[in-house]
């Protein structure tokens, strides 16, 4: 038997106090002998013996209740067989808290962190007050890359909370591992306290280490349940004014539970867009379809939320988007304005169509344009083709008309700028008719509710035949009867890249003639906008594209958490400063670690908001699948991790267990018993034994 706190045996010496009552206390009987009373001298030997008999069984059941109350404070136990602590003295420890999200679930009514975080002293407590403690969690705090003292402990376990930084069990081991190689310590033990969820505990990575200890406190949730937002999209890649828009929720059930009539709800900037209701079975996911309308131009902010518990850290889920009041379009023209052209985005009601002659084009403007045409030029100049290629690799869209009499030098060069994308070749002035539609592509989307059979398509009386080049991202929207390409569509680096392969004049072509040339032309400036993803992840995305033609030069960048007011106007409860770079694929801001709070955020240069950004916590986290004690210990056997050692809830429910060695039976609360036990005897024999 060993004792978790021996020092209380000292309390043995309180058994004098009983003895010493019992000494004082003892009546001495004076000898009187009466030579008529023999039989009476019998007697009071008797009754004597009978005192002295009561009084020793008395100070007996004094002394064994004193004895076990003892005991009890110093909490004896049986030792088990697992070796907690080395016998070294000289130790170094780091104790690593858990602090995912998976811990809010609940154990003996507390959640999982909380219940941890009181296991900390008392690890901290089997150290000597030379050992170094180190006290590590996901956040990777610089504060706790130093050790601590015994006495700080409460005040550190007060500042942990919840965390959405990632981090896997080996990455943990790790990190402490280094720390600790630097203690200058024997012998290094890493606790672990954690309910080892499966996505965290990637056992497999782990290799035999005799220069470290781990040992493996396992936390286990009475009930594993959770319901959760997995992710959210809009039907259509870009938003319009004025337009229903079908938006898609797909939420998870990582539950043996059924759930009917759950309520869904959208809110955007901070109002509510639409709400619906849901069913989901048991382990499955539902994709909820809602559909709100948005009124004002400018930054959105949207909430996706539905209700759960124990865990809530995935009960929202946040996005953004932006629309503009116009899409602003520039032609780039050889020869003057073309009347068709000029009439479609002229009078569509949501484009902003400039004009500008090649001759006089100023090539700074052309990045403030989500769309340019070309129209009818002779020969792009290496200037305009080193602007439109850098154009096109960060974002922007080109639709080219060729000129009937155009260089075919100076396109090819073009095209090399962009991996050869296309090759144009001399042109062919055989009239030919359009024979295939491609209408699964997104500029026909919306253009027929059925296409018509024998519908009459446009025709080619003049036209460069153009080839793509093996693996390049591009295709054919139009194709000729004899085969050529007459429409073309491909990627080319972040942006999009059109062609028509006829001049855009009656005597080449019918194109510009034909029912669909206006919605094809529409359709292109619409989706020319820049496609902003609704949403990053906080930990993961460190990159965000951003515009660079809405960015002022002389003006700061900050990024401020929106605080359910106006977008536009600037909240000072999250205000960062993140870096600024341009590549050659695009401007981005790298935020680094500073975000780690899902929610909406603005951008802003200056005092002007230029762009709105959402991130979520990554919902690894949120499949509350954990290990069991049985699997962690046969993976353990299995790949003869000798240096680990797992303790199970119920050996840590107690402080015996915790302690030199693991406890197989604690005996503190039968200390307890036979302490009150004894009291009783010694009631029972002052009343009733006479």
């Amino acid at each position: 038997m060993s004792f978790l706190y021996p020092t209380f045996l000292f309390a043995l010496s309180a058994i004098a106090i009983p003895i010493l009552i019992h000494l004082f206390s003892f009546r001495r009987y004076r000898k009187e002998y009466f030579p008529s009373l023999q039989f009476l001298k019998g007697i009071t030997k008797e009754v004597r013996s009978r005192s002295k008999l009561k009084h020793l069984l008395v100070l007996l059941s004094r002394i064994a209740a004193i004895a076990f109350l003892v005991l009890a404070f110093a909490q004896p136990y049986l030792p088990g067989d697992k070796n907690i602590l080395p016998s070294s003295g000289n130790n170094a420890a780091a104790i690593y808290i858990d602090n995912s999200f998976s811990m809010e679930a609940i154990w003996s009514n507390e959640k999982l962190l909380e219940a941890a975080k009181k296991k900390v002293p008392d690890i901290a407590n089997l150290f000597g007050k030379a050992s170094k403690i180190y006290i590590a969690t996901n956040d990777n705090n610089a504060r706790f890359r130093h050790p601590v003292n015994h006495e700080d402990l409460s005040g550190l376990m007060d500042e942990i909370g919840f965390s959405a930084v990632p981090a896997t069990l080996s990455q943990v081991i790790n990190r402490e591992k280094n720390i600790l190689g630097n203690s200058g310590a024997n012998d290094k033990i890493i606790f672990i306290l954690s309910d080892f969820q499966k996505s965290f505990t990637d056992i497999e990575n782990l290799k035999p280490d005799s220069s470290v200890i781990i040992r493996m406190v396992h936390f286990s949730a009475e009930e594993r349940k959770n319901l959760y937002i997995d992710s959210c999209w809009f039907y259509s890649p870009v938003r319009q004014l004025h337009k229903p828009e079908k938006f898609f929720v797909r939420v998870r059930n990582a539950s043996s539970e059924n759930y009917r009539d759950l309520p869904l709800k959208v809110t955007v900037n901070s109002r509510q867009k639409a709400i619906t209701t849901f069913n989901i079975s048991e382990a499955s996911s539902a994709i909820v379809s809602l559909s709100f309308m948005t009124q004002e131009a400018g930054i959105h902010h949207g909430t996706v939320s539905i209700t759960d518990s124990p865990v809530r850290y995935d009960n929202d889920y946040f996005f953004s988007y932006e629309i503009a009041d116009s899409v602003k379009v520039l032609s780039i023209d050889e020869t003057g304005p073309n009347r068709y052209i000029n009439t479609v985005f002229s009078t569509s009601g949501f484009t902003s169509l400039n004009n500008r002659p090649v001759s006089t084009l100023n090539y700074a403007e052309i990045n403030s344009y989500p769309l340019v045409m070309l129209n009818g030029i002779k020969n792009i100049s290496s200037g305009l083709s080193a602007i439109l290629v850098k154009y096109l690799h960060t974002g922007g869209n080109l639709v080219m008309f060729p000129a009937p009499d155009s260089d075919l030098k100076s396109w090819n060069d073009f095209f090399s700028g962009l991996e050869r994308i296309f090759t144009i070749y001399p042109p062919d002035t055989n009239p030919v008719k359009a024979g295939e539609i491609n209408l699964s592509h997104e500029i026909f989307r919306d253009v027929f509710d059925k296409f018509p059979e024998n519908t009459e398509l446009p025709s080619s009386f003049y036209h460069y035949p153009v080839s793509v080049s093996p693996g390049a991202h591009a295709e054919a929207l139009i194709r000729l009867l004899n085969d050529d390409a007459f429409f073309l569509a491909g990627k080319a680096g972040s942006g999009k890249i059109f062609l028509c392969t006829s001049p855009l004049a009656d005597e080449f072509t019918t194109f510009p003639q034909h029912a669909f040339f206006v919605p094809v032309l529409l359709n292109i400036a619409l989706y020319s906008q820049i496609e902003r993803r609704l949403f990053f992840v906080t930990g993961k995305d460190r990159q965000v594209a951003v515009n660079f033609s809405v960015l002022s030069p002389d003006e700061s960048l900050h990024l401020t958490e929106y605080d359910g007011n106006m977008p536009s106007k600037r909240s000072t409860i999250t205000d960062i400063i993140p870096e600024l770079k341009t590549t050659p694929y695009g401007t981005f801001i790298d935020i680094h670690d500073q975000i780690t709070s899902a929610g909406n955020y603005n951008l802003f240069s200056g005092t002007t908001p230029v762009q709105g950004i959402s991130f979520n916590y990554d919902r690894s986290e949120s499949s509350p699948s954990c290990y069991s004690n049985e699997e962690i210990e046969e993976i353990l056997q299995k790949r003869n991790l000798y240096n680990i050692d797992l303790f199970r809830t119920d050996e840590i429910q107690h402080k015996a267990g915790i302690s030199g060695t693991v406890s197989g039976t604690s005996l503190w609360k039968y200390a307890v018993l036979f302490s009150l036990i004894f009291l009783l005897v010694e009631v029972a024999l002052l009343r009733f034994l006479k």
